[in-house]
């Protein structure tokens, strides 16, 4: 029902029950005041944003030396900043330009952490490096707190920055590693999928296939092997627009693993956790 319509009716039926128009209606008023407020700020923030990923298109670029970068294996991108032929810097504005690009083609950022560029810069400037993951770029789910808005996909949560980092994230930050960006989830992480717009979205659709166990369909993966770049460049994609980041990603890849997934109807458990054993049992006899 319309905002207009039910403060009308309310105002015609509260008298009945013997209720203060007045100052119940103030009362009623309430959620929409704070509908509207949400609304403003959810248009406030995805103009920001907007304007944030537009600045970063024109800063960041996908040049010779990052695509560099983004080619490293990543026990070898942490082999280079451990012994700094490679600084945090430059692999961030590495990453941050492919980033963008991906976001562009799957909306999946929900924002970038505007202190990370200064994290690494900090990094640069240390005489040893800071941990194991000494300057490599990670991204979070936006229901980890990073010391900037964690929606959960709410707008209610927007303009309430968390106070602290959380267990996870401050790990990472331990470690060495640079938090980039938050990247968007179902709201409250209890949808089965963020490609379902909602009445008034926070951050739109994002293009990923449903989480099949959310909607209590059984399902399993079992490692197959691995699949190199030159192996699926054959592959047809057309309208698999995964299928092509997955081409542009891997094709100088000496090994990505791969695994095979079965997804059973409610309730059968039995029968999927039979086929998982039946295929493993299947892989294990031809190594």
């Amino acid at each position: 029902m319309y905002p207009l319509l039910r403060l009308v009716v309310y105002w015609l039926i509260l008298p009945t029950f013997g209720i203060s128009q007045e100052s119940d209606l103030r009362q009623i008023s309430l959620p929409f005041q704070e509908d509207a407020r949400i609304k403003k700020a959810i248009q406030i923030r995805q103009s920001q944003r907007s304007e944030t990923f537009r600045q970063i298109r024109q800063s960041y670029t996908l040049d010779e030396a990052a695509n560099e970068i983004l080619k490293l294996p990543a026990k070898d991108l942490i082999e280079k900043l451990q012994l700094r032929s490679l600084n945090a810097t430059q692999v961030l504005q590495a990453y941050m330009a492919k980033a963008i690009t991906v976001q562009d083609k799957f909306n999946c950022i929900t924002e970038f952490v505007p202190f990370a560029l200064e994290r690494a810069q900090n990094l640069d400037k240390l005489n040893a490096v800071r941990g194991p993951l000494h300057g490599i770029p990670v991204c979070v789910k936006d229901d980890h707190d990073v010391i900037v808005d964690t929606t959960m996909g709410l707008g209610k949560n927007l303009n309430m920055p968390a106070s602290s980092n959380s267990v996870l994230t401050q790990t990472l930050f331990d470690l060495g590693a640079v938090i980039f960006c938050k990247t968007n989830i179902p709201q409250t992480v209890f949808r089965y999928s963020s490609d379902i717009n909602d009445t008034e979205p926070l951050f739109g659709a994002t293009e990923y296939t449903m989480i099949w166990n959310f909607v209590d369909f059984p399902a399993g993966v079992i490692p197959f092997g691995i699949e190199t770049g030159q192996n699926i460049d054959h592959y047809d994609d057309a309208g698999d627009a995964v299928l092509r980041l997955a081409k542009e990603s891997t094709k100088d890849s000496i090994g990505s693993p791969i695994g095979i997934q079965i997804i059973g109807k409610p309730f059968k458990e039995e029968q999927v956790l039979r086929a998982l054993n039946e295929l493993f049992n299947k892989i294990d006899s031809k190594k």
